[in-house]
């Protein structure tokens, strides 16, 4: 299954958001097919797993992190943190810790 296309400006949370509705899915159906979990969470700021999203979009993960979350805002005011906020298979639990 493939997330709707990215829209200008739009949030990678803002996707999911506008991808469960279009479809007419729940929040965890979308999550199952995504992360095998129907208990993951999106995090509006905080995004992880993005290359189990990728592996649903058009995008890379590389992609989705720069242009679709803020975690680039965070990364370098986080220098100890770094290689973890941007290691896309950090879990969310870690990086809610960082």
């Amino acid at each position: 299954m493939r997330m709707l296309p990215v829209l200008p400006d739009e949030s990678l949370f803002s996707r999911f958001c506008r991808t469960t509705t279009v479809y007419g899915m729940s929040p965890s159906s979308l999550l199952t097919i995504i992360f095998n979990k129907p208990d993951m969470n999106v995090h509006p700021i905080l995004n992880s797993g993005l290359k189990a999203i990728s592996l649903h979009t058009s995008e890379s993960a590389d992609q989705l992190w720069h242009e679709q979350t803020l975690l680039p805002l965070f990364a370098w005011a986080l220098p100890i943190s770094r290689n973890e906020i941007m290691d896309f298979n950090t879990t969310p639990a870690r990086l809610n810790r960082l």
